[in-house]
Protein backbone atom coordinates (compact mmCIF):
# COMPACT_ATOMS: atom_id res chain seq x y z
CA UNK A 1 0.00 0.00 0.00
CA UNK A 2 2.99 2.30 0.58
CA UNK A 3 3.79 2.15 -3.14
CA UNK A 4 0.24 3.28 -3.98
CA UNK A 5 0.54 6.15 -1.51
CA UNK A 6 3.84 7.16 -3.13
CA UNK A 7 2.48 6.95 -6.69
CA UNK A 8 -0.77 8.79 -6.00
CA UNK A 9 0.91 11.47 -3.92
CA UNK A 10 3.48 12.01 -6.67
CA UNK A 11 0.74 12.25 -9.32
CA UNK A 12 -0.95 14.92 -7.23
CA UNK A 13 2.19 16.89 -6.52
CA UNK A 14 3.34 16.77 -10.14
CA UNK A 15 -0.13 17.76 -11.36
CA UNK A 16 -0.25 20.72 -9.00
CA UNK A 17 3.27 21.76 -9.99
CA UNK A 18 2.33 21.57 -13.67
CA UNK A 19 -0.79 23.66 -12.93
CA UNK A 20 1.25 26.52 -11.49
CA UNK A 21 3.39 26.82 -14.61
CA UNK A 22 1.19 25.32 -17.33
CA UNK A 23 -2.36 26.35 -16.52
CA UNK A 24 -2.62 29.47 -14.39
CA UNK A 25 -2.04 32.91 -15.88
CA UNK A 26 0.93 34.76 -14.43
CA UNK A 27 0.57 38.28 -15.85
CA UNK A 28 3.81 39.97 -14.78
CA UNK A 29 5.37 36.76 -13.51
CA UNK A 30 4.89 34.70 -10.38
CA UNK A 31 4.08 36.87 -7.33
CA UNK A 32 6.63 36.56 -4.51
CA UNK A 33 4.09 35.11 -2.01
CA UNK A 34 3.30 32.39 -4.58
CA UNK A 35 7.01 31.57 -4.74
CA UNK A 36 6.99 31.22 -0.94
CA UNK A 37 3.90 28.99 -1.09
CA UNK A 38 5.59 26.83 -3.74
CA UNK A 39 8.74 26.56 -1.62
CA UNK A 40 6.72 25.58 1.47
CA UNK A 41 4.89 22.97 -0.59
CA UNK A 42 8.17 21.51 -1.79
CA UNK A 43 9.54 21.37 1.77
CA UNK A 44 6.45 19.66 3.18
CA UNK A 45 6.26 17.22 0.29
CA UNK A 46 9.93 16.40 0.87
CA UNK A 47 9.20 15.80 4.57
CA UNK A 48 6.30 13.58 3.56
CA UNK A 49 8.52 11.52 1.24
CA UNK A 50 11.20 11.21 3.94
CA UNK A 51 8.57 10.04 6.44
CA UNK A 52 7.02 7.56 4.04
CA UNK A 53 9.64 4.89 4.78
CA UNK A 54 8.70 4.75 8.44
CA UNK A 55 4.93 4.57 7.98
CA UNK A 56 3.31 2.11 10.30
CA UNK A 57 -0.24 3.33 9.85
CA UNK A 58 -3.01 0.83 9.56
CA UNK A 59 -5.12 -0.07 6.59
CA UNK A 60 -7.72 2.54 7.55
CA UNK A 61 -5.31 5.48 7.68
CA UNK A 62 -3.49 4.47 4.50
CA UNK A 63 -6.81 3.72 2.78
CA UNK A 64 -8.11 7.11 3.90
CA UNK A 65 -5.00 8.80 2.52
CA UNK A 66 -5.43 6.97 -0.81
CA UNK A 67 -9.08 8.06 -0.96
CA UNK A 68 -8.06 11.69 -0.35
CA UNK A 69 -5.30 11.49 -2.99
CA UNK A 70 -7.69 10.07 -5.61
CA UNK A 71 -10.33 12.67 -4.69
CA UNK A 72 -7.79 15.51 -4.89
CA UNK A 73 -6.51 14.34 -8.26
CA UNK A 74 -10.00 13.93 -9.72
CA UNK A 75 -11.14 17.33 -8.40
CA UNK A 76 -8.00 19.06 -9.66
CA UNK A 77 -8.31 17.71 -13.22
CA UNK A 78 -12.08 18.32 -13.30
CA UNK A 79 -11.36 21.95 -12.36
CA UNK A 80 -8.60 22.16 -14.99
CA UNK A 81 -11.06 20.93 -17.62
CA UNK A 82 -13.65 23.47 -16.47
CA UNK A 83 -11.21 26.41 -16.64
CA UNK A 84 -9.24 25.36 -19.72
CA UNK A 85 -10.77 27.93 -22.09
CA UNK A 86 -10.39 30.90 -19.77
CA UNK A 87 -7.57 30.12 -17.38
CA UNK A 88 -7.62 31.71 -13.91
CA UNK A 89 -4.84 33.83 -12.46
CA UNK A 90 -2.23 32.23 -10.24
CA UNK A 91 -2.76 32.55 -6.49
CA UNK A 92 -1.52 35.70 -4.78
CA UNK A 93 -2.17 37.90 -7.80
CA UNK A 94 -3.89 41.20 -7.15
CA UNK A 95 -5.58 41.80 -10.49
CA UNK A 96 -9.33 42.31 -10.69
CA UNK A 97 -11.26 39.13 -11.51
CA UNK A 98 -11.80 38.59 -15.23
CA UNK A 99 -14.01 35.48 -15.11
CA UNK A 100 -16.57 33.97 -12.78
CA UNK A 101 -16.83 30.20 -12.95
CA UNK A 102 -20.13 28.64 -11.88
CA UNK A 103 -20.06 25.30 -13.71
CA UNK A 104 -18.36 21.97 -13.06
CA UNK A 105 -16.92 21.75 -9.55
CA UNK A 106 -17.67 25.45 -9.05
CA UNK A 107 -21.34 24.50 -8.64
CA UNK A 108 -20.35 22.80 -5.39
CA UNK A 109 -17.48 24.89 -3.99
CA UNK A 110 -16.24 28.33 -4.97
CA UNK A 111 -12.56 27.34 -4.68
CA UNK A 112 -12.17 23.79 -6.02
CA UNK A 113 -8.45 24.14 -6.74
CA UNK A 114 -7.80 25.03 -3.10
CA UNK A 115 -10.02 22.17 -1.95
CA UNK A 116 -8.02 19.73 -4.12
CA UNK A 117 -4.78 20.97 -2.58
CA UNK A 118 -6.22 20.66 0.94
CA UNK A 119 -7.44 17.11 0.33
CA UNK A 120 -3.91 16.25 -0.77
CA UNK A 121 -2.22 17.82 2.27
CA UNK A 122 -4.69 16.22 4.68
CA UNK A 123 -3.98 12.91 2.91
CA UNK A 124 -0.24 13.31 3.47
CA UNK A 125 -0.85 14.01 7.15
CA UNK A 126 -3.19 11.07 7.51
CA UNK A 127 -0.65 8.81 5.83
CA UNK A 128 2.48 9.66 7.84
CA UNK A 129 1.21 11.72 10.78
CA UNK A 130 3.72 13.61 12.91
CA UNK A 131 4.99 16.89 11.47
CA UNK A 132 2.92 16.51 8.34
CA UNK A 133 -0.13 17.66 10.33
CA UNK A 134 1.64 20.98 10.81
CA UNK A 135 1.80 21.30 7.01
CA UNK A 136 -1.86 20.38 6.62
CA UNK A 137 -2.84 23.05 9.16
CA UNK A 138 -0.50 25.62 7.60
CA UNK A 139 -1.93 25.04 4.11
CA UNK A 140 -5.52 25.03 5.37
CA UNK A 141 -5.00 28.47 6.91
CA UNK A 142 -3.06 29.71 3.86
CA UNK A 143 -5.62 28.56 1.29
CA UNK A 144 -8.46 29.79 3.48
CA UNK A 145 -6.83 33.22 3.55
CA UNK A 146 -6.34 33.16 -0.23
CA UNK A 147 -9.98 32.18 -0.76
CA UNK A 148 -11.11 35.01 1.53
CA UNK A 149 -8.95 37.53 -0.38
CA UNK A 150 -10.28 36.35 -3.73
CA UNK A 151 -13.86 36.61 -2.49
CA UNK A 152 -13.25 40.20 -1.40
CA UNK A 153 -11.87 41.02 -4.86
CA UNK A 154 -14.95 39.48 -6.49
CA UNK A 155 -17.36 41.41 -4.25
CA UNK A 156 -15.53 44.68 -5.02
CA UNK A 157 -15.45 44.02 -8.77
CA UNK A 158 -18.02 44.29 -11.55
CA UNK A 159 -19.06 40.74 -10.58
CA UNK A 160 -20.07 41.88 -7.06
CA UNK A 161 -23.82 41.35 -7.30
CA UNK A 162 -23.56 38.12 -9.23
CA UNK A 163 -20.92 36.84 -6.83
CA UNK A 164 -23.08 37.59 -3.79
CA UNK A 165 -25.81 35.41 -5.31
CA UNK A 166 -23.27 32.73 -6.18
CA UNK A 167 -22.07 32.67 -2.55
CA UNK A 168 -25.57 31.70 -1.46
CA UNK A 169 -25.62 28.69 -3.82
CA UNK A 170 -22.22 27.10 -3.16
CA UNK A 171 -19.80 26.45 -0.32
CA UNK A 172 -16.56 28.35 0.05
CA UNK A 173 -14.07 25.47 0.47
CA UNK A 174 -15.61 22.42 2.07
CA UNK A 175 -19.03 21.06 1.11
CA UNK A 176 -20.93 20.82 4.37
CA UNK A 177 -24.52 19.75 3.56
CA UNK A 178 -26.01 20.69 6.93
CA UNK A 179 -24.76 24.31 6.71
CA UNK A 180 -26.53 25.47 3.53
Amino acid sequence: MCILVLILSALNFLSFSWGVRGHFQMGNGMPFPMKVLSACSLVFYGLFLASLRSVHGGVWTQGGALFLFVSALALFWWTIATTRRNRPDVAHHDAAPHQLYCTGPYRIVRHPFYLAYLLFWIGTALSVGAWQWLGAILFTVWYGFLAYQEERRFIQSDFGGIYADYQKKSWMLFPVPWVK
